[in-house]
């Protein structure tokens, strides 16, 4: 199964290769130069599909961590494959019978599909209040005031790897380093906050 590129992804392909190219052009003209040089990785191949040609080269065969611009890459299939105004949904399902109260005799039930903004701290409109304001408000369009059960979740469109084997242990520790599940919420992190004491000894 093919699809066609849009054109912004056309676009951004033609970009991702014009600076891998002018990265590697500047590499290989000032390598000797620069003190890293000796301590870095650089492998790089730039392959003519069509004609079944490889243009340029660079010790190709060796395996590596991709660098962030595959993100450009990603983001593109993405684009091609979903389009640019594809939303995960993640559901709100509810099992049981409501009374005249509006109380929901029966449990709660969210259902993922690994919306990587779910509850986000980044953006208001993804945000945990703005999150829970809309369930809120769905459950009270339904008649439900008040839920006498429990909260089941399910994230079972993804595998329960959260976290690749390769993956650098001090990068596991940060933000960016946060396993992906069926579904994420705040980014799968937290912020730790530390007051320190106004003197040496005293309690923080």
């Amino acid at each position: 199964m093919s699809a066609a590129l849009p054109r912004y992804a056309h676009g951004l392909l033609r970009l991702v290769v014009l600076l891998c190219l002018c990265s590697l052009f500047c590499t290989q003209l000032h390598a000797d130069e620069l003190p890293i040089g000796s301590h870095a990785t650089l492998t790089y191949c730039l392959y003519d599909i069509q004609a079944s040609r490889n243009l340029m080269s660079r010790d190709e065969q060796r395996a590596v961590l991709p660098a962030s611009v595959q993100k450009l890459l990603t983001t593109a299939t993405a684009f091609a494959r979903l389009g640019s105004n594809y939303r995960y949904p993640t559901r709100l399902l509810a099992r049981g019978d409501v009374d005249r109260d509006g109380v929901l005799h029966g449990d709660l039930y969210i259902e993922g599909s690994g919306d990587p903004l779910l509850g986000s701290y980044r953006y208001r409109q993804t945000s945990a209040d703005t999150l829970f304001a809309l369930w809120t408000a769905a459950l009270r369009g339904r008649g439900v005031s008040r839920v006498d059960g429990r909260i089941y979740y399910c994230a079972s469109c993804f595998d329960s790897q959260q976290l690749h084997d390769t993956w650098q242990h001090g990068d596991v520790g940060n933000y960016y380093g946060a396993g992906v599940t069926g579904l994420n919420f705040h980014e799968n992190m937290y912020f730790v906050h530390f007051n320190a004491a106004a003197r040496e000894g005293e309690p923080g």
